[in-house]
């Protein structure tokens, strides 16, 4: 009995330590990851019992079954189980020191097991610390129960709120993610009408509010200050427990709430069941094992060494829906399986789904009613075209934009057909709203929670505020209010937040509380603020901004890209953007280029139409360059013979394999078979030649 015991607390330290401390200390500092999971406390309670009790009661059944087979094979299966953990908690403390080769890690690991099972097995003053220590692996559980609290606790509202007359309008507030202004406008500093007809028919029915900021670089800090009017405080989580006062709350005695939060959970769930598929009052099984599935990515980034880690799916692009989208993060043409999943539950697409499904609420519910949505849309991943098709875009490298090459204009460029889908997003609703006799009657704000930059050398998203451009780049946002039946589009330059937008929507209303706000109603009032605040996870400082500076960033990337006509023209970039569309007369090829392939080229065969269908607008893959390629050469790609892409990483580029990603006009794509060719365009003087390569390999 006295070494069943011993093995057991064995077996438990030895799991809690390999297991269920990682997953628990990741997930209790990332508490977002519950709100954007939109797990049910059921389910949570099914994963806490999973990470805390199923590795160790697993080990411990096999090695017990394994005892009354026989002592000795009793003895091997425990020092097997001891090995297994102590070498998973030894890839943990290797996976820190950032090795280079992956095999200098695991047999470090596997050093650190057998270490383990050696001292366990020879040392009684490692034994008797190690059961002693045992006794923390319940305490961890319930440490983790208490740090999520917050997911769960639904605290009432302290404010008194005063329901709206009769006679209200209905209520649109939607909040868009990763959305900065820049983007959006032409060379005169207006919305660009060819490339953006959804924001440009905003602009001519509502009042832009063109010198708005954001309050918070983050989306977990960004939408609770919209929906709470309230300056972010340092820890504050996206959840109703640290919030009970926001505007679900406050409407909820006025009007039937249609609401939808991407990644917080403000809402009550009560108040907000229609805007879930699931009920989130029961176990869903295939949200239990997306969320599982989320946790073993999760668990392989911390405990995998640097090259294994490269295979998993990327992490940093969302708050959930990792496995999932992995699916279409560097995938081939043979993963459809997998890519029906990343449709269904996570990605851009999930966003479509839960778009419509809003819209479709929005039409139906009683009037008038009150749709309170955030969506993370044109948020990464980058995946969709303008014309609402998709594309696999390469394995997601972090938020730094590199000092050097093109990949800052890469992802720029795939953002802006990302942001033009979410431009056509905004048409229809303007449509459908006026189809259903609701636009002219309704109040209409559309916003978004904070920007990104792609300056080169920084990062997209986060700032020391040392840089004004990425700090511009981030925290001036699109801001645009419709009032009930205005007619006419107003151009405001009032210096406005988005925590004014909850006031506002309170004061046309009529609804009144007794809670404090920072933001300001923008009815028959223009703020001049001087300073306003701008707030990261770490700091909050007030600073100044207006829409020249504004326009001057669009300026600077308007240095890598065309901001004028419709959106394919960015697939021509700045040097052929005259030509995109066009044929070109080619002569045979030097040899110096041999190849180009792609593990897309299958997906030229056959382009289908309709939304959501594949088109492979976006390609990638390797060039066999045989001779030096001249600074003044670079590529073009042809589709039926017209141009549709620039590969700028062949000018310049030394004999070898080379790797490659373009971005191509997605107007060429139509459906049917279609024939991918590269040619190489000499620039010499006045003189241009096109070299033909050959077709994708």
């Amino acid at each position: 009995m006295k070494r069943i015991l011993r093995n057991s607390l064995e077996l438990l330290m030895l799991a809690t330590i390999a297991i269920t401390q990682p997953i628990f200390d990741l997930y209790g500092k990332n508490l977002p990851i519950f709100a954007s999971a939109k797990i049910s406390k059921y389910e949570l309670t099914f994963f806490i019992c999973l990470v805390a009790i199923a590795p160790f009661a697993t080990a411990l059944v096999i090695e017990t079954v394994a005892w009354f087979i026989n002592k000795r094979l009793g003895t091997l299966v425990h020092e097997f189980f001891i090995f297994l953990f102590g070498t998973i908690f030894g890839l943990a403390l290797v996976s820190q020191l950032n090795i280079s080769y992956d095999a200098i890690a695991y047999v470090s690991a596997v050093a650190i097991g057998a270490s383990i099972v050696w001292g366990l097995r020879r040392l009684e003053i490692m034994r008797t610390f190690v059961m002693y220590l045992s006794g923390l692996a319940p305490l961890l559980t319930v440490i983790f129960v208490f740090q999520i609290q917050p997911v769960f606790s639904e605290i009432s509202p302290t404010m008194k709120t005063v329901a709206a007359p009769e006679g209200k309008p209905p209520v649109v507030l939607i909040v868009f993610d990763e959305s900065p202004l820049f983007a959006l406008l032409d060379k005169e500093g207006k919305i660009n009408p060819e490339r953006f007809p959804g924001f440009a028919k905003l602009v001519s029915l509502s009042t832009w509010h063109r010198n708005a900021t954001a309050v918070s670089q983050q989306t977990i800090q960004a939408v609770p200050a919209i929906f709470t009017s309230r300056v972010p405080k340092k820890g504050d989580q996206p959840f109703l427990s640290d919030h009970p006062d926001n505007i679900f709350t406050m409407l909820e005695s006025s009007y039937p709430i249609n609401g939808y939060e991407s990644v917080t959970s403000l809402c009550p769930r009560n108040l907000c069941s229609t805007a879930s598929a699931i009920d989130l009052e029961r176990v869903y099984l295939p949200r239990v094992k997306s969320f599982l599935s989320d946790a073993l990515v999760v668990f392989g980034h911390r405990m995998l060494p640097s090259h294994a880690r490269s295979s998993l799916p990327s992490i940093g692009q969302a708050w959930g829906g990792f496995a999932q989208a992995g699916a279409a993060e560097g995938a081939d043409a043979d993963h459809e399986a997998a890519d029906a999943k990343f449709l269904r539950n996570a990605g851009s697409f999930y966003q479509l789904r839960m778009w419509n499904g809003a819209m479709n609420r929005m039409m139906t519910m009683p009037s008038p009613s009150a749709s309170i949505l955030h969506f993370t849309v044109p948020h990464r991943p980058w995946s969709l075209t303008p014309n609402l098709h998709k594309y696999y875009g390469p394995r997601f490298l972090g938020d730094f934009n590199p000092k050097t090459g093109d990949l800052p204009k890469d992802y720029y460029q795939r953002y802006l057909y990302q942001l033009t889908a979410v431009d056509h997003l905004v048409d229809t609703m303007i449509t459908r709203m006026q189809a259903a006799g609701l636009w002219d009657k309704s109040l209409v704000m559309i916003t978004a929670d904070h920007g990104i930059s792609f300056e080169p050398g920084l990062v997209q998203r986060a700032t020391d505020f040392s840089n004004p451009g990425q700090v511009t780049d981030l925290y001036t946002i699109p801001m645009f209010i419709k009032m009930p039946f205005q007619k006419t589009g107003v151009v405001d330059d009032c210096a406005v937040t988005n925590l004014d937008l909850l006031p506002t929507l309170l004061d046309v209303t009529g609804i009144k509380t007794s809670l404090q706000m920072e933001g300001e109603s923008l009815v028959d009032n223009c703020p001049q603020r001087e300073l306003r605040a701008m707030t990261t996870l770490k700091e909050s400082r007030m600073l100044a901004s207006s829409f020249d500076l504004v326009r001057a960033r669009s300026d600077r990337y308007a240095q890598w890209l065309p901001r004028e006509g419709p959106v394919q023209r960015i697939a021509g970039e700045l040097s052929a953007q005259e030509i995109l569309g066009s044929t070109v007369k080619t002569v045979p090829s030097t040899g110096a280029v041999a190849t180009w392939t792609s593990a897309f080229s299958s997906q030229f065969d056959d382009v289908k139409p309709g939304i959501t269908e594949l088109a492979p607008t976006f390609i990638f893959g390797t060039i066999d360059v045989r001779e030096k390629i001249p600074e003044t050469t670079d590529g073009l790609v042809l589709i039926d013979g017209k141009v549709a892409g620039v590969i700028n990483e062949l000018s310049g580029a030394a004999p070898g394999e080379i790797d490659y990603q373009v971005l191509l006009d997605y107007t060429l794509l139509t459906p049917g078979k279609h024939v991918p060719t590269l040619v190489l365009r000499h620039r010499v003087g006045l003189t241009t030649q096109y070299e033909l390569v050959g077709p994708l390999g």
